[in-house]
């Protein structure tokens, strides 16, 4: 868990306001087990669905969590902190 808080810590100094949101929203979510989507993220947080896709991207790339999106690439399909 150390390791895993160390990861996230060494990219929130990159991370714009739409990242560090979906991020803080997506632990709070998947701890409770709640359902997550790209449209209710964008809803929720007034940005656009492509900021909310972009953000997930950002936090992949980072290696923070992993995603599984459609051939669309439009619906969150399964996403998994690490």
């Amino acid at each position: 868990m150390l390791q895993k808080r160390r990861t996230v810590f060494l990219y929130l100094k990159d991370a714009n306001d739409a990242q560090l949101k979906v991020y803080l929203f997506l632990v709070r979510r998947l701890q409770a087990g709640d359902p997550v989507s790209i449209s209710d993220m964008a809803d929720r947080f007034n940005h656009t669905e492509k900021d909310i896709l972009r953000a997930l991207c950002y936090w992949e790339k980072c290696g923070v969590l992993t995603l599984k999106l459609s051939p669309d690439r439009t619906t969150l399909q399964q996403i998994r902190l690490l």
